[in-house]
């Protein structure tokens, strides 16, 4: 199993480090394995295949997500490559059944708020422009989590601090069709 998790540094109380751990025995105990990023937060891993896995991580204080890389599973890290712009964070990957992968995250720029969407064809190398999913008209929502039906549509979970029809927070589920895959 792989997982991680970020602390505050010592020395640096605003530093954020996001490290990978590792664990044989199901999750009964775990390994701290190699740091992911320094001055990053809330991430997310994908293994992409054989020993190769894709880390989306959060940064400080650029509030975007920058992709890491490893190719010894997770022994170390490299890259911190933006992938988003700014106030574009707390992403999610899923490979999809044709092959691309779904980098999904939450905008957050007064106006613009919302869940987004971007693809990539070369394991993570160049993403697509990206596209919406959904509109928020707050600018705290987002944490999306994607999945792909059987029939090839993507549920899409989020949440928004409020929406059009209450003034709540609110979980909300997009389902919705990828763009076709261009050759």
């Amino acid at each position: 199993l792989h997982a991680t998790c970020y602390a505050r540094g010592i020395k640096d109380p605003a530093a954020r480090h996001v490290w990978h751990f590792t664990s044989t025995d199901d999750g009964r105990t775990w390994q701290r394995g190699s740091l992911i990023g320094s001055n990053h937060n809330e991430t997310s891993i994908f293994h992409l295949s054989g020993r190769k896995w894709l880390a989306a991580a959060r940064t400080n204080p650029k509030y975007r997500m920058e992709l890491f890389r490893s190719e010894n599973d997770g022994a170390s890290w490299q890259g911190a490559e933006p992938v988003t712009e700014t106030r574009e964070l707390n992403a999610h990957i899923l490979r999809l059944r044709d092959g691309r992968i779904l980098l999904s995250y939450g905008k957050r720029l007064e106006g613009q708020s919302g869940v987004l969407a971007k693809f990539s064809r070369d394991e993570g190398k160049t993403w697509s422009a990206p596209i919406r999913i959904m509109n928020s008209i707050a600018m705290d929502c987002g944490y999306p989590s994607s999945v792909q039906r059987p029939d090839g549509k993507i549920v899409t979970a989020y949440y928004s601090q409020s929406v059009e029809n209450h003034q709540r927070y609110h979980m909300g589920v997009a389902i919705w069709n990828a763009p076709e895959m261009v050759r």
